[in-house]
């Protein structure tokens, strides 16, 4: 499933996470701003300097992806993505092997967490 949205809409999936990232910077940014502030300035000033490159350099992010040089780095990135996508979807044994890997990883801990109730309760109480 993951695979085939990937395929279809991979545009606004990097976009939406390239924006998301930059806004979380922002977010923090204002955030550790706040905190300077609420202090009242009276500490270290290492949450205002941070606050400050933070909002900074999301914004500057925001203002570098705006460029046409990394709209058409993305789009590029966008392209290789979905033909990646096209060629795993054709190929049935790369779609299952993530969840052969799960049944195999999930034995293994079922198995080491009953070696580890057996280790537990062979302990004698003091």
């Amino acid at each position: 499933i993951y695979f085939k949205l990937l395929e279809k809409c991979v545009d606004y999936i990097v976009l939406v996470f390239i924006l998301s990232a930059t806004n979380l910077a922002i977010i923090a940014g204002c955030f550790e701003i706040w905190v300077a502030y609420d202090s009242g300035f009276t500490t270290d000033h290492e949450d205002l300097v941070l606050g400050i490159f933070l909002v900074i350099g999301g914004c500057l992010a925001i203002r570098w992806l705006r460029t046409t040089d990394s709209e058409t780095s993305i789009n590029r990135a966008a392209g290789c993505i979905e033909a990646a996508c096209e060629c795993i979807n054709q190929e049935f044994s790369l779609l299952t092997e993530p969840i052969i890997a799960l049944v195999i990883k999930l034995t293994v801990l079922v198995y080491l967490f009953a070696v580890l109730l057996l280790l537990i309760t062979t302990g004698s109480p003091r």
